[in-house]
């Protein structure tokens, strides 16, 4: 996702697992994993957007949503996403700058 971060709260019938269908993860082996549901809580995706405005300090989250390899129930998501306006000019924080780097 370009955008800043996307909230998601997950359907809490999510097993977590792989294959299971939900929200899944790439790690930096490559490989993907299945993200648990936290009754009560919410996952937040950072977005590419974060990742240019603190220098790669902070790494855009690759993500999936696997379909359910199995027959369910009705299955609901609710995403919320944020950005700039599409006119924004988009750079490097200067305080996410250290000394002697440049802006990536």
């Amino acid at each position: 996702d370009y955008t800043g971060f996307t909230i998601l709260h997950q359907d809490a019938d999510d097993l977590g697992e792989l294959g299971s269908g939900g929200l899944e993860v790439k790690l930096p082996s490559g490989d993907f994993h299945a993200v648990r549901p936290v009754k009560g809580s919410f996952v937040v995706n950072i977005g590419d957007l974060y990742q240019v405005w603190t220098n790669d300090r902070w790494k855009s989250t690759v993500h999936r949503v696997a379909r359910p390899s199995r027959p369910c129930g009705a299955r609901i998501s609710i995403p919320f996403f944020t950005g700039p306006f599409n006119d924004a000019t988009i750079s490097a924080i200067p305080t996410c700058v250290a000394d002697g780097e440049h802006p990536k």
